[in-house]
């Protein structure tokens, strides 16, 4: 493997994504394997779908922290350069507050629509009003979503990963690539189109800043919105009411004006508050080659 080349390629990043997939899957099957065994031994049936929180919390920091230390080692330069944490402006985190609020909204009508071309199966509606919404589980749910995993992801999917394709390809492309990868480690077409999305913003926000604390943030207030939802001091038609099992229910053309507006507003405060995007740093180059002697 050529280290003079920013790492990882595409093709790497796709390794990278499917490790992590299959680590999450070998580290968190014998937790499953037990849950379902404890289960049928009381004579309750198998077990409840879905693991701990936190649980998945330390399987998801162990998986992805493998492949994140793969990147560093690979990447030869020090963790604060690929993994970089500036500073952003004020300006720019309010207007990550303003983008996210609309985004979340307009999200939710994406995936209305994308469920009425692929209806949601009952089981898949379960998990996952089990994983976000289970009253038992609160606490734990919040640790993994909103803290876990956007302190996991962003560092791999905007940091080793889009930092490597950046240099190698034009932004559009690393931008692009780095967010369908991030869409597939999601692992169903029910948040595919929604997690690709939000890739692209979060990829944008990194090329404005060099710096992965804006999609941290905005990757935690999306997560937080999705745990809170039943919870919210509004209640809204195919946002955070629930349709009949099997059915979808679109937004309120209202409410998705509302959210059109405020992430186009977003987007704009973020624009002005970062006016020159900072330089990438220098790739830490590799040690020179020293011949032998001759003898």
């Amino acid at each position: 493997m050529d280290r003079r080349q920013p790492y990882p390629g595409a093709g790497h990043a796709l390794l990278m994504t499917l490790a992590f997939v299959g680590l999450q899957f070998a580290l968190g099957m014998p937790f499953q394997v037990v849950q379902a065994a404890a289960g049928l031994a009381s004579g309750a049936g198998p077990g409840p779908a879905m693991v701990h929180p936190a649980i998945l919390a330390w399987v998801n920091v162990l998986a992805i922290g493998a492949v994140i230390a793969w990147g560093l080692h690979w990447n030869r330069a020090p963790w604060h350069v690929v993994l970089p944490l500036r500073r952003i402006p004020w300006g720019a985190v309010g207007a990550v507050l303003v983008t996210t609020a609309g985004g979340v909204m307009v999200l939710s009508e994406v995936d209305n629509l994308f469920r009425r071309v692929l209806p949601m199966p009952e089981f898949v509606e379960r998990f996952f009003m089990e994983m976000f919404h289970h009253p038992e589980h609160a606490w734990a749910t919040a640790l993994l979503m909103v803290i876990v995993a956007p302190a996991t992801e962003e560092p791999l999917f905007r940091g080793v990963i889009l930092r490597g394709i950046l240099g190698r390809n034009g932004p559009v492309r690393a931008v692009l690539v780095s967010s369908l990868l991030f869409g597939l480690a999601h692992l169903n077409p029910w948040q595919f189109v929604s997690a690709t999305l939000l890739g692209v913003v979060f990829g944008w926000w990194y090329l404005r800043t060099r710096s992965l604390l804006p999609g941290l943030i905005g990757h935690a207030l999306v997560n937080a919105v999705v745990v809170a939802a039943p919870n919210l001091p509004f209640q809204t038609e195919g946002f955070n009411v629930p349709p009949p099992a099997g059915t979808s229910t679109l937004q309120p053309l209202w409410f998705d004006a509302v959210g059109v507006t405020l992430a186009l507003a977003g987007f704009w405060l973020f624009r002005r508050a970062t006016p020159t995007p900072p330089a990438p740093e220098p790739r830490a180059e590799p040690p020179p080659v020293i011949a032998p002697p001759p003898i």
